[in-house]
Protein backbone atom coordinates (compact mmCIF):
# COMPACT_ATOMS: atom_id res chain seq x y z
CA UNK A 1 0.00 0.00 0.00
CA UNK A 2 1.39 3.38 -1.04
CA UNK A 3 4.80 2.22 -2.21
CA UNK A 4 6.03 4.18 0.82
CA UNK A 5 9.46 4.26 2.49
CA UNK A 6 8.37 3.06 5.94
CA UNK A 7 11.65 2.25 7.67
CA UNK A 8 15.26 3.34 7.35
CA UNK A 9 17.98 1.84 9.53
CA UNK A 10 21.35 3.63 9.67
CA UNK A 11 23.74 0.74 10.22
CA UNK A 12 26.74 2.93 11.12
CA UNK A 13 24.84 4.56 13.99
CA UNK A 14 23.60 3.06 17.26
CA UNK A 15 20.22 3.33 18.94
CA UNK A 16 20.12 5.95 21.72
CA UNK A 17 18.50 3.54 24.19
CA UNK A 18 19.96 0.17 23.12
CA UNK A 19 23.44 0.56 21.56
CA UNK A 20 23.38 -3.08 20.43
CA UNK A 21 20.81 -2.13 17.79
CA UNK A 22 21.21 0.09 14.72
CA UNK A 23 19.56 3.49 14.79
CA UNK A 24 16.11 3.47 13.15
CA UNK A 25 15.56 6.92 11.63
CA UNK A 26 12.33 6.49 9.69
CA UNK A 27 10.13 3.92 11.36
CA UNK A 28 7.00 3.03 13.33
CA UNK A 29 8.04 4.50 16.69
CA UNK A 30 7.21 8.00 15.42
CA UNK A 31 4.99 6.96 12.47
CA UNK A 32 7.83 8.45 10.40
CA UNK A 33 7.48 7.73 6.67
CA UNK A 34 8.37 9.18 3.26
CA UNK A 35 5.23 9.20 1.12
CA UNK A 36 4.70 10.12 -2.52
CA UNK A 37 2.06 9.93 -5.22
CA UNK A 38 -0.06 11.97 -7.61
CA UNK A 39 -2.32 14.72 -6.29
CA UNK A 40 -6.07 14.69 -6.87
CA UNK A 41 -8.80 12.15 -6.32
CA UNK A 42 -7.76 9.91 -9.24
CA UNK A 43 -4.32 9.13 -7.77
CA UNK A 44 -2.54 6.80 -7.45
CA UNK A 45 -1.18 8.00 -4.11
CA UNK A 46 0.21 6.76 -0.77
CA UNK A 47 -3.10 4.99 -0.06
CA UNK A 48 -3.24 3.15 -3.39
CA UNK A 49 -2.17 -0.42 -4.10
CA UNK A 50 1.12 -0.56 -6.02
CA UNK A 51 2.57 -3.68 -7.65
CA UNK A 52 6.28 -4.49 -7.68
CA UNK A 53 7.85 -4.86 -11.12
CA UNK A 54 10.23 -7.83 -11.61
CA UNK A 55 13.81 -7.10 -10.62
CA UNK A 56 16.42 -7.34 -7.83
CA UNK A 57 15.64 -6.26 -4.27
CA UNK A 58 19.17 -6.09 -2.85
CA UNK A 59 22.25 -4.05 -3.71
CA UNK A 60 24.61 -6.96 -4.31
CA UNK A 61 28.40 -7.03 -4.53
CA UNK A 62 29.75 -5.60 -7.77
CA UNK A 63 26.80 -3.25 -8.26
CA UNK A 64 26.73 0.45 -7.36
CA UNK A 65 23.02 1.13 -7.83
CA UNK A 66 19.72 -0.63 -7.20
CA UNK A 67 16.52 0.35 -8.98
CA UNK A 68 13.16 -0.76 -7.60
CA UNK A 69 10.05 -0.16 -9.72
CA UNK A 70 6.38 -0.18 -8.76
CA UNK A 71 3.32 0.32 -10.92
CA UNK A 72 -0.22 1.49 -10.20
CA UNK A 73 -3.27 2.75 -12.08
CA UNK A 74 -5.36 5.79 -11.20
CA UNK A 75 -9.14 5.67 -11.11
CA UNK A 76 -9.11 7.67 -14.37
CA UNK A 77 -7.08 4.92 -16.09
CA UNK A 78 -3.75 6.78 -16.08
CA UNK A 79 -0.80 4.41 -15.61
CA UNK A 80 1.98 5.47 -13.20
CA UNK A 81 5.37 3.93 -12.51
CA UNK A 82 7.21 4.85 -9.30
CA UNK A 83 10.96 4.25 -9.34
CA UNK A 84 13.33 4.20 -6.36
CA UNK A 85 17.08 4.38 -7.07
CA UNK A 86 19.49 3.51 -4.26
CA UNK A 87 23.28 4.03 -4.46
CA UNK A 88 26.09 2.42 -2.54
CA UNK A 89 27.65 4.64 0.15
CA UNK A 90 24.95 7.27 -0.30
CA UNK A 91 22.14 8.60 1.87
CA UNK A 92 20.30 9.89 -1.21
CA UNK A 93 17.37 7.98 -2.70
CA UNK A 94 16.01 9.18 -6.05
CA UNK A 95 12.22 8.95 -6.23
CA UNK A 96 10.78 9.30 -9.73
CA UNK A 97 7.40 9.05 -11.42
CA UNK A 98 6.66 8.15 -15.04
CA UNK A 99 3.07 8.95 -16.01
CA UNK A 100 1.48 7.50 -19.16
CA UNK A 101 -1.66 9.19 -20.41
CA UNK A 102 -4.03 6.40 -21.39
CA UNK A 103 -7.01 8.75 -21.71
CA UNK A 104 -8.35 10.52 -24.79
CA UNK A 105 -7.50 14.05 -23.60
CA UNK A 106 -4.34 15.87 -22.46
CA UNK A 107 -3.59 15.77 -18.72
CA UNK A 108 -1.39 17.87 -16.41
CA UNK A 109 -0.56 15.69 -13.40
CA UNK A 110 1.25 16.86 -10.26
CA UNK A 111 3.30 14.67 -7.94
CA UNK A 112 3.73 15.21 -4.20
CA UNK A 113 6.61 14.09 -2.01
CA UNK A 114 6.12 14.37 1.76
CA UNK A 115 7.62 13.36 5.09
CA UNK A 116 5.08 12.41 7.76
CA UNK A 117 5.88 12.23 11.47
CA UNK A 118 4.44 12.82 14.93
CA UNK A 119 5.61 15.76 17.06
CA UNK A 120 7.18 13.71 19.87
CA UNK A 121 10.81 14.22 20.84
CA UNK A 122 13.24 11.47 19.76
CA UNK A 123 14.70 8.97 22.23
CA UNK A 124 17.72 10.32 24.06
CA UNK A 125 16.48 13.91 24.03
CA UNK A 126 16.38 15.32 27.57
CA UNK A 127 15.57 18.66 29.17
CA UNK A 128 19.29 19.24 29.70
CA UNK A 129 20.24 18.24 26.15
CA UNK A 130 17.15 19.28 24.20
CA UNK A 131 17.67 19.71 20.47
CA UNK A 132 15.30 21.01 17.83
CA UNK A 133 13.12 18.46 16.06
CA UNK A 134 10.71 19.57 13.37
CA UNK A 135 10.24 20.97 9.86
CA UNK A 136 13.02 22.94 8.17
CA UNK A 137 13.25 24.59 4.76
CA UNK A 138 15.65 26.59 2.61
CA UNK A 139 15.35 28.85 -0.43
CA UNK A 140 17.81 31.42 -1.74
CA UNK A 141 15.28 34.16 -1.03
CA UNK A 142 14.15 33.04 2.44
CA UNK A 143 17.41 31.37 3.59
CA UNK A 144 17.31 28.57 6.21
CA UNK A 145 14.46 28.36 8.71
CA UNK A 146 13.27 26.01 11.43
CA UNK A 147 9.53 25.68 12.09
CA UNK A 148 7.91 24.51 15.31
CA UNK A 149 5.17 21.90 15.03
CA UNK A 150 2.94 24.29 16.96
CA UNK A 151 3.35 26.92 14.23
CA UNK A 152 2.39 24.35 11.61
CA UNK A 153 -0.76 23.58 13.57
CA UNK A 154 -1.58 27.31 13.74
CA UNK A 155 -0.86 27.69 10.00
CA UNK A 156 1.99 30.09 10.80
CA UNK A 157 4.88 28.09 9.35
CA UNK A 158 6.05 30.87 7.00
CA UNK A 159 7.03 28.27 4.41
CA UNK A 160 7.02 29.86 0.92
CA UNK A 161 4.31 28.24 -1.16
CA UNK A 162 5.93 28.98 -4.53
CA UNK A 163 9.64 28.71 -5.36
CA UNK A 164 12.09 27.56 -8.03
CA UNK A 165 14.90 26.45 -5.73
CA UNK A 166 15.60 25.09 -2.27
CA UNK A 167 14.48 22.06 -0.30
CA UNK A 168 12.22 21.06 2.61
CA UNK A 169 12.53 18.42 5.32
CA UNK A 170 12.57 17.39 8.98
CA UNK A 171 15.49 17.41 11.41
CA UNK A 172 15.91 15.21 14.47
CA UNK A 173 18.96 15.35 16.74
CA UNK A 174 21.93 14.88 14.40
CA UNK A 175 19.93 13.50 11.47
CA UNK A 176 17.91 15.00 8.64
CA UNK A 177 15.42 13.80 6.06
CA UNK A 178 14.80 16.24 3.21
CA UNK A 179 13.24 16.36 -0.24
CA UNK A 180 15.65 17.93 -2.75
CA UNK A 181 13.82 18.94 -5.96
CA UNK A 182 15.88 19.74 -9.10
CA UNK A 183 17.06 23.34 -9.26
CA UNK A 184 15.29 25.88 -11.48
CA UNK A 185 12.11 23.83 -11.29
CA UNK A 186 8.81 25.35 -10.15
CA UNK A 187 7.58 23.76 -6.94
CA UNK A 188 5.07 24.27 -4.12
CA UNK A 189 6.21 23.73 -0.53
CA UNK A 190 3.82 22.96 2.31
CA UNK A 191 3.55 21.86 5.94
CA UNK A 192 0.29 20.84 7.57
CA UNK A 193 -1.22 18.92 10.45
CA UNK A 194 -3.08 15.80 9.34
CA UNK A 195 -6.43 14.59 10.75
CA UNK A 196 -4.72 11.67 12.51
CA UNK A 197 -2.54 14.02 14.56
CA UNK A 198 0.58 13.57 12.42
CA UNK A 199 2.38 16.32 10.52
CA UNK A 200 3.25 16.38 6.82
CA UNK A 201 6.08 18.42 5.28
CA UNK A 202 6.51 18.22 1.54
CA UNK A 203 6.71 19.56 -1.98
CA UNK A 204 4.54 19.36 -5.11
CA UNK A 205 5.93 19.36 -8.66
CA UNK A 206 4.16 19.37 -11.99
CA UNK A 207 4.97 16.85 -14.70
CA UNK A 208 3.80 19.17 -17.49
CA UNK A 209 1.13 18.52 -20.08
CA UNK A 210 0.98 14.94 -21.35
CA UNK A 211 -0.82 14.23 -24.61
CA UNK A 212 -2.89 11.05 -25.08
CA UNK A 213 -0.59 8.05 -25.45
CA UNK A 214 2.49 9.95 -24.30
CA UNK A 215 4.60 9.52 -21.14
CA UNK A 216 6.35 12.12 -18.99
CA UNK A 217 7.88 12.13 -15.54
CA UNK A 218 9.32 14.02 -12.61
CA UNK A 219 11.95 13.19 -10.00
CA UNK A 220 12.97 14.37 -6.53
CA UNK A 221 15.93 13.24 -4.42
CA UNK A 222 15.35 12.17 -0.82
CA UNK A 223 18.24 12.66 1.61
CA UNK A 224 17.82 10.56 4.74
CA UNK A 225 20.85 10.28 6.98
CA UNK A 226 23.27 11.87 9.48
CA UNK A 227 24.29 15.52 9.39
CA UNK A 228 27.74 14.88 7.92
CA UNK A 229 28.76 18.24 6.50
CA UNK A 230 30.66 17.05 3.44
CA UNK A 231 27.69 14.92 2.35
CA UNK A 232 25.20 17.71 3.04
CA UNK A 233 27.20 20.26 1.02
CA UNK A 234 27.32 18.03 -2.04
CA UNK A 235 23.65 16.98 -1.77
CA UNK A 236 22.05 20.44 -2.15
CA UNK A 237 22.83 24.14 -1.62
CA UNK A 238 22.09 25.18 1.95
CA UNK A 239 21.53 21.65 3.26
CA UNK A 240 24.65 21.92 5.44
CA UNK A 241 22.89 24.69 7.39
CA UNK A 242 20.92 22.03 9.29
CA UNK A 243 24.10 21.68 11.38
CA UNK A 244 22.98 24.51 13.63
CA UNK A 245 25.48 25.89 16.16
CA UNK A 246 23.17 28.73 17.17
CA UNK A 247 24.89 31.89 18.45
CA UNK A 248 28.22 30.00 18.60
CA UNK A 249 28.33 29.66 14.80
CA UNK A 250 31.02 32.30 14.32
CA UNK A 251 33.32 30.29 16.59
CA UNK A 252 32.10 26.77 15.85
CA UNK A 253 32.50 26.80 12.05
CA UNK A 254 36.26 27.64 12.03
CA UNK A 255 36.78 25.34 15.02
CA UNK A 256 35.14 22.47 13.19
CA UNK A 257 37.24 23.20 10.07
CA UNK A 258 40.38 23.02 12.21
CA UNK A 259 39.26 19.77 13.84
CA UNK A 260 38.69 18.24 10.40
CA UNK A 261 42.28 19.11 9.42
CA UNK A 262 43.67 17.48 12.57
CA UNK A 263 41.45 14.43 12.05
CA UNK A 264 42.67 14.07 8.45
CA UNK A 265 46.27 13.96 9.72
CA UNK A 266 45.84 11.83 12.84
CA UNK A 267 42.58 9.91 12.36
CA UNK A 268 41.66 10.99 15.88
CA UNK A 269 39.16 13.66 17.00
CA UNK A 270 40.80 13.91 20.43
Amino acid sequence: IGGTVREVELLKHRDAVDPSKPFVFLGPSHAYTAQSGLTGEAGPNHRSLWQFEPGPRELTAGHETLEVRLRAQGSDGVMVEKRYTFRRDSYIIDVAFEVKNTTAAPIQPHAYFQLVRDDQRPAGDTKMMKTFSGPVYYTQEKAYHKVDFSDVEKDKSGIPAQATDGWIGLVQHYFVAAWLPPKDTAREYYAKKLPDGLYATGVILGAGEIAPGEMRGTQVALFVGPQEQYRLKTAAPGLDLVVDYGWLTIIAWPLFWLLQKFHALTGNWG
